[in-house]
């Protein structure tokens, strides 16, 4: 069986930052934006093109 062409990330809901997780095992983070604002195309990883599995929700809280 050969390795999947891409590395799939999915959006993590496990920090209150926006983290997001490889197939291939690694965990990374975006100072502003995520994956496709910062234009992340291929892992950081792997070296394989990214495909989203999910996308991150930014959440906003109101400071009243």
């Amino acid at each position: 069986m050969s390795d999947p062409p891409t590395c799939e990330w999915k959006a993590s809901d496990d920090y209150d930052a926006e983290y997001w997780e490889s197939a291939c095992g690694e965990t990374w983070t975006f100072r502003d934006g995520g994956p496709v604002e910062n234009h992340a195309r291929y892992c950081h990883g792997c070296g394989k093109p990214i495909v989203l599995t999910q996308r991150a929700s930014v959440v906003e809280e109101d400071d009243e």
